[in-house]
């Protein structure tokens, strides 16, 4: 009797599990439209709906209209080809496919597949996310593979870990590539705006990344985002610039952006171990270097070591300068109609008893700061004043432009030694000018106007 009871218990149950496995492969489509028209409003169509005997879904088309808010343009797109699957195997998880997709505004990719994989099949307090996309593209980047990993707690309502690996990538409107990136980040509550949030992220480039400008390698980008700005540290461990040649080894920047006014600071730290300049012959060690936005003005201080510095007339060598410091500090308007006043002040500490101070004042001609500096400042009034000291002799110069900007072999000088035979006395001691140089340069002077002592010279 209790066998017979249980028979039909187990009778009943296959009997139910058939008829609901039935009616989901028969009434699957149905449902699945009406319950997303009620969600989205019409506003996502599903062509070909199909629910398989093993309770897979398929669409061979997905075009949705699903505005985010009252006031926003809609987000529209499609997507092709879509499945979505389920296993047991290993533990309970879903799994859509998605064939080539777009979204206006944002990008397409050619195909992806996420699997979603919760703690259990009654347990959604957290789950495990993976994604592949292939052939991403997001406005003029193009990347071959993305591949995402996240952690989600809290009953899917905050993401403790994310990991995206992007692979092949290129810009072809600004001809760069990069071979790999990867972008980590954590504490992304899903409940809440992110510009309410504070979310630590961190990002390695793996190979170079390389452009018609130059490359740089060994990029590691981290920080935090407090709204309504970005707190970050950079480090790269090389780049150059190929139409400069320039060469940075160790270069390394923190800094704030605030995402609300679309600028830097209120300070930035730079600093590089080492700094090659093939086109001026210079090299460049332990360079440090600030910049703090003030008010209306961009202000700037830093040092360096100049391990050699060579300047030639042509192929012939003028001067030869080694284990020198170098300190500025300089300023610039940041917001003005048209022109924007630049001062800089350095001192150039050559040997123990050779000094060069210098002040560079200029306007860049632009209506747009940042523009400008992107793409070569115009620049007028510049006027360069210097004084040359050495123990007991001291010379005083100015070279200026006589409209606008032009490049050094164009300036007129002026230039006021007060002690002519001391003067170039001491400077041959310092052995930092070619010996050719000094007695062609003080025969010169000597020939222009004399003052006392020294002489004055304009050419």
């Amino acid at each position: 009797m209790i066998n017979m009871r249980f028979l039909k218990l187990f009778l009943w149950i296959i009997l139910t599990t058939c008829v609901a496995w039935g009616s989901a492969i028969v009434l699957g489509p149905t449902l699945i439209s009406r319950a997303l028209n009620a969600t989205f409003e019409g506003s996502v169509e599903i062509n070909r709906l199909d629910v398989s005997p093993t309770l897979k879904v398929t669409a061979s088309f997905i075009k949705f209209g699903i505005p985010r808010n009252n006031d926003s343009i809609p987000v529209e797109g499609f997507v092709r080809g879509f499945g979505l699957s389920w296993q047991i195997a290993d533990g309970f998880s879903l799994t859509a496919t998605l064939g080539p997709s777009l979204i206006e505004g944002v990008g397409t990719l050619e195909a992806a597949t996420i699997k979603f994989t919760p703690r259990g099949l009654f347990d959604w307090n957290s789950a495990e996310l993976v994604a592949t996309l292939s052939s991403l593209t997001v406005g003029h980047a193009v990347a071959g593979q993305v591949d995402i990993t996240a952690g989600l707690n809290d009953n899917l309502r905050s993401l403790e870990t994310a990991v995206m690996t992007v692979q092949g990538v290129k810009n072809e409107s600004a001809d760069i590539s990069g071979e790999k990136f990867i972008l980590s980040f954590s504490d992304l509550d899903l409940r809440h705006p992110i510009e309410q949030q504070e979310i630590p992220f961190n990002l390695d480039m793996s190979g170079s990344l390389t452009g018609a400008a130059g490359y740089v390698r060994g990029v590691d980008l981290s920080g935090e985002l407090r709204s309504p700005s970005v707190a970050f540290e950079i480090s790269v461990e090389k780049a150059k610039i190929g139409h400069f040649e320039v060469a940075v080894d160790g270069f390394s920047a923190s800094s704030t952006y605030n995402l609300s006014s679309n600028q830097f600071g209120p300070a930035s730290r730079i600093s590089a171990a080492r700094i090659n300049a093939e086109s001026a012959r210079v090299n460049i060690v332990d360079y440090s270097g600030d910049i703090q936005f003030v008010e209306n003005k961009i202000l700037t201080t830093g040092s360096m070591n100049i391990e050699s510095l060579v300047l030639k007339s042509g192929s012939t060598s003028i001067a030869n300068v080694s284990d020198a410091a170098l300190q500025y500090h300089g300023s610039i308007l940041k917001k003005a109609d048209k022109e924007h006043p630049l001062t800089v002040d350095a001192k150039l500490q050559i040997t123990d008893d050779l000094a060069i101070l210098s002040t560079f004042n200029a306007s860049l001609l632009s209506s747009n700061l940042t523009r400008c500096f992107a793409e070569n400042c115009s620049i007028v009034n510049s006027l360069i004043s210097y004084l040359v000291e050495l123990p007991s002799a001291t010379l005083t110069g100015e070279s200026y432009c006589k409209v606008g900007f032009c490049p050094p072999d164009q300036m007129r000088h002026s230039v006021t030694i007060d002690n002519t035979d001391v003067f170039f006395a001491e400077l041959a001691e310092e052995r930092v000018v070619s010996p050719l140089m000094i007695p062609l340069a003080y025969y010169t002077v000597r020939g222009s106007s004399p003052i006392g002592l020294g002489h004055r010279l304009d050419f």
